[in-house]
């Protein structure tokens, strides 16, 4: 079973990813969330 990170957002930042999600929509994430999510090696 795969399992989920959890990371800080600012609250506008979550309700707009929320909203991308509800919409089924296709995004990227780049820059210092993409680094704080998948770390760096």
């Amino acid at each position: 079973m795969a399992t989920r990170k959890t990371i800080s957002l600012d609250p506008n930042f979550k309700e707009f990813i929320a909203l991308l999600n509800s919409e089924r929509v296709r995004y990227l994430l780049l820059g210092g969330y993409a680094v704080n999510y998948y770390g760096y090696h």
